[in-house]
């Protein structure tokens, strides 16, 4: 497979420069996704992020989970398509547009029917970091 996945807060190590590190990310990257809650949507880091990557001409992707809905984004997040993963459709909808923006097929074993479980598992509980 030709992609990589960055997540910051496991791809950046003790001493890296931080700041670089999203950067270079950011700077290869085709599409970005940002986890919007009604939490995340307040820090000022996911805005940078997601206007970074859009200024670069990455594709962004909002989101919306933990009770957060796309109509109820805050200015500058609204601007983009987001999607609710509340059902089987926006499941499918995400992966498909994942499938497309980097070239790959979707494995017949893909049970978006597992994918909402599982996020409505992740939803129930509290966040590790």
């Amino acid at each position: 497979m030709g992609f990589k996945v960055f997540v910051s807060a496991v791809d950046i190590q003790l001493g890296d420069a931080w700041l670089k590190e999203i950067e270079n990310a950011l700077e290869g990257s085709t599409i970005l996704l940002s986890l919007c809650s009604p939490s995340s949507v307040r820090r000022p880091w996911l805005n940078f992020e997601s206007g970074s990557g859009w200024s670069k001409g990455v594709k962004v992707v909002p989101i919306c989970y933990k009770g957060l809905r796309k109509d109820k984004l805050p200015a500058p997040l609204h601007i983009f398509q987001a999607v609710e993963l509340t059902d089987l459709v926006s499941c499918r909808k995400l992966v498909d547009r994942l499938a497309s923006e980097l070239s790959i097929r979707i494995s017949e074993q893909f049970d978006p029917t597992k994918m909402l479980a599982a996020l409505r598992s992740c939803d129930r509980r509290e966040p590790t970091l």
